[in-house]
């Protein structure tokens, strides 16, 4: 056009605002693009809500932009067409019908799309993970209306080491995958009583561990460890490591949005996060056992479960969503021989499962889950393994550049 031979700022601006007076058009003639705008705010909620990643952010951003464009030129359409051929017209009858079949047809994939961006995370908060033996049940919110929890888990470090010393013994893949050089700056998320940790130091790393049972801290302390109670979903150090470890701590704690973001701030630039813990499936066989005594007991188990179980691709997207960049992840089967009776085990990790029993009864339903368990996870020998399935990975700090 002759009037776009030279640039013109004005020109732009004036049609910055003509396209605007065609968006309030839209939304002033237009009771569905009212719709769509319910239903993207809806959506954008949700996203808020279930802290989708940010490449769910992505897919969500695009539906909603697909739907606004397919109504913006169907609504362009129609009135060309109204200006066009004013009275009825079959011909420009059959335009309309197309037209809105395009803002049928975006609809519809959008919709497809929500259901697969929230469809694992509505599922994941109502519902509990498939078993090992297929029994499926609804999945409360954490904390029961009013927002009491009936039981909090707690660690005394004698009966950890008693019951549960292969879970640092059964750490040293993964402490290896970490690599750690001397005089690194290391943080240990979620310490225990420091074993695997002590053995950091020894390599000659300055050392911060941290851990929310009090008791747990200072077993670490007393083995001359930097050690501090504090929560791992709300770490508050801003770039001071090199590297952040985590050993059979992160399926505890049920945030792991907030884990990121801390982790994440606390990490220098390409700054390492080396980890291990529970993944889907894990101890799936004796977690049913533990809902089926509450479940005669007329109890509804629903919230007592403690753990994060994700899968290998549900965490992987989690860790690329907060800017990791992934060396290796896998989900790896690992059946372990537990030190003795699988009551010192429940004692140990389950006691949310007892909580909502009177404490003269909690024996009695770890005995009585015990049985349940016995012909599946004991050995003709009374030695009894856990099934137990961990998710290891190695990932790093990957630096965000925009153009």
């Amino acid at each position: 056009m002759p009037g776009d031979a030279n640039f013109s700022l004005r020109a732009r601006i004036q049609r910055v605002r003509n396209a605007m007076a065609g968006i309030r058009t839209l939304v002033a003639s237009q009771h569905n693009a009212w719709i769509h705008g319910v239903a993207a705010l809806t959506v954008c909620g949700a996203g808020t809500l279930f802290a989708i990643s940010r490449t769910e952010w992505c897919l969500v951003v695009v539906a909603i932009t697909v739907v606004w464009l397919a109504e913006a030129l169907n609504t362009a359409l129609e009135l060309l067409c109204d200006a066009v051929s004013p009275g009825f017209h079959p011909l420009v009858g059959k335009v309309k019908d197309v037209g809105a079949g395009a803002v049928l047809i975006s609809c519809v994939g959008a919709a497809t799309l929500g259901c697969i961006v929230f469809g694992p995370h509505v599922f994941s908060w109502w519902w509990a993970d498939v078993g090992n033996d297929g029994m499926v049940g609804l999945r409360q919110p954490a904390a029961p209306p009013g927002g009491k929890v009936p039981y909090e888990q707690t660690w005394d470090p004698a009966g950890y080491a008693r019951h549960a010393r292969f879970v640092s013994d059964l750490g040293m893949p993964v402490f290896e995958l970490l690599a750690a050089r001397p005089e690194e700056r290391i943080l240990d998320l979620g310490c225990g009583d420091g074993d695997l940790t002590e053995k950091l130091v020894t390599l000659g790393c300055q050392v911060v561990a941290v851990d929310t049972s009090a008791e747990q801290v200072a077993a670490a302390r007393g083995r001359g460890i930097d050690a501090r109670v504090c929560d791992g979903q709300e770490l508050a150090f801003d770039a001071e490591f090199d590297a952040v470890f985590s050993n059979a701590a992160m399926h505890w704690m049920t945030r792991p949005d907030d884990v990121l973001r801390g982790v994440r701030r606390a990490l220098k630039s390409g700054g390492r996060f080396v980890g291990e813990f529970g993944g889907h499936g894990c101890v799936a066989t004796i977690e049913s056992a533990l809902r089926a005594g509450l479940e005669r007991r007329g109890i509804d188990p629903h919230g007592v479960q403690p753990w994060y179980f994700p899968t290998d691709s549900q965490y992987r997207e989690k860790l690329e969503g907060h800017g990791f960049a992934i060396s290796s992840l896998a989900l790896i089967p690992r059946p372990t021989k537990l030190p003795g009776d699988i009551v010192g085990w429940l004692e140990t990790f389950a006691g949310s499962f007892a909580g909502p029993l009177p404490e003269a009864e909690r024996l009695g339903y770890f005995t009585e889950v015990r049985e349940a368990l016995r012909a599946r996870l004991c050995d003709a020998s009374g030695d009894w393994t856990a099934d137990y399935v961990r998710l290891r990975f190695a990932a790093h700090r990957q630096e965000i550049h925009f153009a």
